[in-house]
């Protein structure tokens, strides 16, 4: 009967590591560890970016190396003056947001393409479960 119970749990555990390592290879949002909650660190950079005066909107794709993070914003400015001033403040520290954040790549687009789009963090309440973000 141990040895049954085991195995059960040898079976468990390898069908939950097998499930973790796929969704890391699908690229799926990064999870909280001690809650395997979606990680909050994609809604935090978006609604930092959305703040800033020069930015109309942002998608924010967030991903995992281990436990730190690299991301990427997919930013349409609200104007041209000053952009690559505003890019280059705006990525310089990423560090200073969450100290998992080894970089923060801004690319600035006239509109979001649709891949993107569909990776859109909404508001607070709910996320969506697509590619990682």
């Amino acid at each position: 009967m141990a040895a049954v119970l085991i195995s059960v749990e040898i079976v468990r555990s390898g069908w939950s590591e097998l499930r973790t390592a796929l969704g890391d290879v699908a690229d799926r949002r990064p999870k909280a560890i001690a809650s395997k909650e979606d990680e909050p660190l994609p809604r935090m950079l978006t609604e930092h970016l959305q703040q800033q005066t020069w930015v109309q909107d942002v998608v924010v794709l967030v991903r995992e190396r281990g436990r730190e993070f690299t991301a990427e914003a997919y930013v349409v400015p609200a104007h041209e003056e000053g952009l690559v001033d505003q890019l280059t403040r705006a990525s310089a520290d990423p560090r200073r947001l969450d100290p998992r954040l080894a970089a923060l790549t801004i690319a600035p687009l006239r509109e979001l393409p649709e891949d993107v789009e569909k990776a859109r963090c909404p508001a607070p309440g709910g996320y969506q479960s697509s590619s990682s973000s």
